[in-house]
């Protein structure tokens, strides 16, 4: 049995060695955050974009913001049913083939992600799945398959091969056990499952837990969530909002104003 899992991490860390560097979207220690859609309608449209690094929203989830569809964007023709008919989700990979190790973000639940089976490789085999030769990662920044528009949007129907569609790439993310968001308003936390074949084990952590915020799937603590904003693609991030230092000057001003006040008051009093 234990042979049988050393060939399993050994194919994995062969896979994600050979696989090629991403034009576009990145899979290293700041991972770039990757929203995905498809309409539910039978259209078979999917749709991906791509907004910015990991590191707007974390790692501790300190941060809210809004992600706008940008100007001219094909979020509206390619994903046309009505707005409570879109699934959705927000991913991101970090393939650290340095180090036998990879950590996938996800929006879905703990739950799931706890039951996975760590001495199997499943982390790193779904990443090497993600970014091989022959992964979707790899084949969505692939411009031969005519998968790249401006803006860091991406779009196709679910016939394209190679893994290169949103709803097989939803499926490798989440590790089979996908937790789509079901239309315009609803709100997923977020999780990330870090992959040791070395050590044939899985962390399973979620992004922000604050008690003060919404609690959005079963089995997740109550923490920060994202959010589809509405049917042209805009989604948010609500977490925790970073407390801002006032500068020192700002801290000595009250005080000193009261001081000059007081002294005022003494003088006219005389």
């Amino acid at each position: 049995m234990a042979f049988r899992f050393k060939i399993l991490a050994a194919a994995a860390t062969l896979a994600m060695a050979s696989a090629p560097a991403l034009a576009t979207i990145n899979v290293g220690s700041n991972p770039d955050l990757l929203f995905f859609a498809y309409d539910a309608g039978g259209t078979g449209q999917t749709y991906v974009r791509d907004l910015g690094s990991l590191s707007q929203i974390g790692p501790n989830g300190n941060t809210t913001m809004t992600f706008n569809a940008p100007s001219g964007s094909i979020f509206g023709s390619q994903i046309t049913v009505p707005g409570s008919q879109i699934k959705w989700g927000v991913f991101a990979l970090f393939n650290d083939t340095a180090n036998t190790a990879a950590t996938i973000w996800y929006t879905g639940k703990a739950s799931l992600a706890n039951a996975l089976d760590p001495t199997a490789g499943v982390v790193t085999g779904q990443a090497s799945i993600l970014t091989g030769s022959l992964g979707g990662l790899t084949q969505l920044d692939n411009a031969a398959n005519g998968w790249i528009f401006p803006n860091g949007e991406y779009s196709g129907p679910t016939t394209i091969t190679n893994q290169a569609n949103a709803l097989t790439l939803i499926k490798n993310f989440s590790f089979n056990q996908p937790r789509l968001g079901n239309g315009v308003g609803d709100n997923m936390n977020m999780v990330s499952v870090l992959g040791d074949d070395n050590a044939q084990t899985n962390t399973v952590t979620q992004l922000d837990v604050n008690n003060a915020l919404i609690s959005t799937d079963t089995g997740n603590a109550q923490g920060g969530y994202w959010t589809l904003l509405d049917a042209q693609g805009d989604v948010k991030w609500t977490a925790t909002a970073a407390a801002v230092p006032l500068p020192a000057g700002a801290v000595l001003f009250g005080p000193g104003l009261l001081a000059m006040v007081a002294a005022a008051r003494r003088r006219k009093s005389r």
